[in-house]
């Protein structure tokens, strides 16, 4: 099997029969990299219609590597081919899964399964920390190995050839748009219909939701409703502004944000400033944490969820978990539609039913738990078991995936590769209630350090130490262990139980011989900040940027776990009270009330900031290690207690120093207003004016 591959003629015919049969296959191509290179040129040639060939390789035609998902979904190819050799990325894999036509074939390259066991792909470094000894065996490619030897696919290896699976020849029905039709028809009732009667659409991959958006927008044209759409990702929505084009055959350039009645605005906008419209549709609403989707609730009267319950686009199966109840007790004639007739193939697609199973996009976690409460056993579990023990990963994955609106499917990945991750569950009866996913980080050389705390650096995975360096300018938590809390999941029908908190102190007995502190960064909701409260840890940063999903500001919570590390993190929990009143003037002026309150209820008297700290901190900015926005409270505070030396300023230092920090003036403003051109000007003549201000200051503490 060392020539390039004609297509036998039993391939040739099995390919006519899944065309006739408006299925997909997946073809498991195996081997050495010259020669799968070879088999997959000749068979991309020998196959018609579009191709997208994923791969660094250039001796693969057409071979291209795009740097992000969204440049490939949204796409319809008739031929797909995944190069293994240039490392799996779960997110591309599942990505072009998905944009495979009726009758199409993905092609997956791969070393010969047995040595994939021990195969150390390019893509294993992505899910590896700086300085942390990285794992010997890829357990992802284990299982995936394991997994791609079950499954019913078509198969050519280099040693053994061709292999083909049963398919059974049947004459397909015809496209049946009934259930489509009919989710239109919902659309266009509840977007005409009386107020406060949302719809909720839920469907799996494929099955013409997005679509069904666009072809109600259309039918909405003649009662001249004006229709914003939005969603976490712009391309998510492609497929709607696509079929709205086609049926109004109006001319539509990909990326376009307003198409005839239809215009998207991003979900954090659509929260902070009330738009006019006469109905909003939520795309992959799965994706939207649910706070989120209820303030949408409250602002718009008309209100339609699409989303996907399995897949790439987000996390679907929980949403109706947490949303429903909601909307149940809000919303009592909220109306429901089910998507599950595929539009783009045939029901029980062998290509969907096979990347479900090797990237777990079906995994889910037990249901009907409510009388759970006794018996709980708190573990750790290792990745090597997780790789062996399908029903463990998939229960553990689906709570994951269920606990957090923006998991992706590498997360699997980071989950099984990850280097020092360490996994934590409540488990009762083999049901998995709760689970947790930790990072160790810290424990760092003295040249990173360095580099790390001059602003040089930023090394992959030690988020948590390198933030608190950042804050403090101190390396205590780069030279020591220190743990992460990535995830924490509890079962929606167990929440309220203390199972999240039992599992988060077991974490720290565990760990606390091991690791100097444990922290979390996470959205900050006032409920989850009073969680954290509860359980001792300190909030010791805000964000200064709103996540564009939630529009919320992430906040971090550290705990000491070694008596060395209280003083420290002391420090940063007075740091954090010292410069949050002066952050709400400025940076923080549309923070929700209601967290603010929950912070001030941990806050202490303590409130007292020397002139030496503040200006240690005001020197890191001028060295640019340090933002404007960081230190805004340092320099209110030694501008206002010196406010005396402003008089032997230069005239312009004198007017750019109050409207930037005493009046909180917009950059736009100062620029309209003093005719200074350019954010890169502003930014340089602000340095120089805090620059000129604080020497005039240090000058007069010297003598």
């Amino acid at each position: 099997m060392n020539s390039a591959t004609i297509l036998p003629n039993n391939v040739t015919a099995y390919l006519d029969i899944l065309n006739n049969n408006r299925h997909r296959q997946l073809l498991l191509l195996t081997g050495s990299q010259d020669w799968t290179a070879l088999q997959a040129n000749t068979l991309i040639e020998q196959q018609l219609g579009r191709r997208c060939v994923l791969s660094r390789n250039k001796t693969l035609l057409d071979a291209n590597w795009p740097e992000h998902n969204h440049q490939i979904l949204g796409q319809e190819y008739q031929v797909g081919v995944y190069d293994g050799f240039q490392g799996i990325s779960p997110d591309k894999l599942a990505a072009l899964a998905g944009t495979i036509t009726s009758g199409g074939i993905l092609i997956l390259i791969q070393p010969e399964l047995t040595q994939l066991n021990t195969f150390i792909d390019p893509e294993f470094q992505t899910f590896q920390s700086a300085e942390i000894k990285s794992n010997t065996v890829s357990y992802f490619n284990q299982r995936f190995s394991f997994q791609l030897d079950k499954q019913s696919c078509i198969k050519l290896d280099q040693k053994i050839g061709w292999q083909l699976p049963e398919i059974i020849a049947y004459t397909p029905n015809k496209h049946d748009f009934t259930q489509q039709n009919l989710c239109i028809e919902a659309i266009v009732k509840t977007s005409l219909g009386r107020a406060n009667r949302p719809l909720l659409i839920t469907a799996d991959r494929g099955r013409g939701k997005s679509s069904a958006l666009g072809l109600a927008s259309a039918a909405l044209i003649k009662h001249n409703n004006k229709v914003i759409i939005s969603a976490t990702q712009r391309r998510s929505v492609e497929s709607a502004f696509k079929h709205l084009a086609s049926i109004t055959k109006l001319e539509y350039k990909v990326g376009d944000n307003t198409l005839a009645n239809l215009h998207f605005i991003a979900p954090d906008k659509l929260i902070n400033e009330v738009h006019k419209t006469d109905v909003v549709f939520i795309d992959e609403a799965a994706a939207l944490p649910v706070p989120i989707l209820q303030k949408i609730l409250k602002l718009y009267p008309r209100v339609i969820f699409a989303t996907t319950i399995y897949g790439y686009e987000g996390t679907g199966r929980g949403f109706t978990l947490r949303f429903m109840p909601y909307l149940n007790k809000h919303y009592k004639n909220c109306q429901k539609t089910l998507l599950n007739e595929p539009i783009r193939f045939a029901k029980n697609d062998p290509l969907e039913n096979t990347v479900n199973k090797l990237l777990c996009l079906e995994a889910d976690c037990a249901k009907n738990l409510k009388n759970i409460t006794n018996h709980i056993k708190i573990k750790e579990v290792s990745q090597e078991e997780l790789s062996k023990n399908e029903n463990l990963l998939n229960q553990i994955f689906g709570l994951l995936v269920l606990a957090h609106y923006q998991t992706t499917v590498n997360d699997l990945r980071h989950l099984l590769d990850g280097n020092q991750i360490k996994i934590f569950i409540s488990v009762s009866e083999n049901t998995v209630i709760a689970a947790t996913l930790i990072a160790i980080e810290g424990q760092l050389t003295e040249p990173l350090i360095s580099q790390i705390l001059q602003g040089t650096r930023r090394p992959k995975g030690h988020l948590l130490a390198q933030s608190i360096a950042q804050l403090n300018h101190c390396d205590h938590f780069l030279k020591n262990k220190i743990a992460r809390i990535i995830r924490i999941a509890v079962h929606p029908e167990l929440t309220r139980n203390n199972f999240g908190s039992q599992l988060i102190k077991y974490i720290e007995s565990h760990l606390r011989t091991q690791v100097s502190a444990i922290g979390a960064s996470f959205g900050g909701y006032a409920s989850l900040i009073n969680f954290w409260q509860n359980l001792d840890y300190q909030t010791i940063k805000i964000g200064f940027k709103k996540d564009k999903v939630s529009g919320e500001y992430a906040l971090m919570v550290l705990k000491p776990l070694l008596p060395t590390s209280k003083v420290f993190v002391k420090k940063l929990k007075q740091q954090f009270e010292h410069q949050l009143p002066l952050y709400l003037i400025h940076s923080f002026s549309a923070i929700d009330p209601k967290v603010v309150i929950q912070l001030f209820q941990s806050f202490s008297n303590n409130h007292v900031v020397s002139l030496e700290h503040d200006l240690i901190d005001i020197k890191r900015y001028l060295s640019s290690q340090l933002s404007l926005a960081q230190i805004t409270p340092n320099l209110w505070r030694v501008i206002w207690e010196n406010i005396q030396f402003m008089r032997k300023c230069d005239p312009l230092t004198q007017e750019l120093i109050i409207r930037v920090i005493l009046q909180n003036q917009s950059n736009k403003i100062i620029q309209n207003t003093m005719a200074i051109k350019g954010k890169k000007q502003l930014s340089l003549d602000i340095k120089d004016s805090i620059s000129e201000f604080i020497n005039k200051v240090v000058l007069t503490i010297k003598k």
